[in-house]
């Protein structure tokens, strides 16, 4: 196979699943009601959505897209081509200047307090992130001991943010994906251990949602998917030190 195609092979199946991972992830992780009135509308008389009836018929190119009418198999996510696209609605927020901002502000002022400071103006107070090995962060209190820990033992942290993809409007909210790559130096003490002095570069994506409560625009959940693999390898790191729970904490939204 010619090397082009190979890349453009590689290329497109890597925007697929970012595509992917955004409408799973997030919708599965935030908790807007008004979006799940929009799903719930959907249903059908069994209180499930009805997977999408793709025409076949020869001819007929009624719901087809460009690349033809696949049937699709017995068991399929046709269902989510109903629901993860917004209704219409106004859309006055600039979303990727949004998280951009918080990114910078968040991680990059220097400040435990000027972090603090930035988490209590981004990040609603219930918020919840769902993180590697099993794990959540909950609140802002739990964000505020996570960015304590990250500043103090890698305090020249830079989140380099390489895209930003925004979905929704001002009454329902904004789902987000932002593919970053990570880079900083283990110069000061965490949960890890001692300072070790090596340095760490890796990518992820985080998947968020964001709700406009009592006139501030937050976030109200967070998937985030790094590469820990690599983070544990620069730090030379065995995985059996960060055990993933015996059951997954996550449930299936049907």
């Amino acid at each position: 196979m010619d090397e082009p195609l190979v890349n453009e092979q590689r290329s497109t199946g890597q925007q697929r699943f970012s595509f992917a991972l955004l409408s799973v992830g997030v919708i599965l992780g935030a908790s807007v009601t008004s979006l799940v009135g929009f799903v719930g509308s959907q249903k059908g008389s069994d209180g499930r959505v009805p997977p999408v009836q793709l025409s076949t018929a020869e001819g007929d190119s009624s719901g087809c897209e460009p690349w033809g009418c696949p049937v699709p198999p017995a068991h399929n996510n046709g269902c989510m081509d109903r629901v993860w696209r917004p209704p219409q609605g106004p859309r006055t927020l600039d979303c990727p200047r949004f998280v951009i901002e918080s990114t910078d502000q968040t991680w990059h002022s220097r400040s435990l307090e000027a972090s603090f400071a930035a988490i209590d103006r981004y990040f609603a107070p219930h918020w919840q992130s769902v993180r590697a090995f099993g794990t959540f962060l909950n609140g802002r209190e739990g964000l505020r001991a996570f960015m304590e820990d990250w500043l103090t033992g890698f305090p020249d942290v830079f989140i380099y943010v390489s895209d930003v993809f925004c979905e929704g409007n001002d009454d329902i909210g904004y789902k987000t994906t932002m593919p970053y790559v990570l880079t900083a130096t283990n110069t000061g003490p965490s949960s890890i251990g001692n300072a070790t002095g090596r340095r760490i570069k890796y990518h992820g994506i985080a998947n968020c949602y964001i709700l406009k409560i009592d006139g501030q625009w937050q976030y109200t959940s967070e998937w985030d998917v790094p590469d820990m693999l690599s983070y544990l390898n620069a730090l030379d790191i065995s995985s059996t030190e960060f055990p993933h729970p015996a059951a997954d904490m996550m449930t299936i939204d049907e």
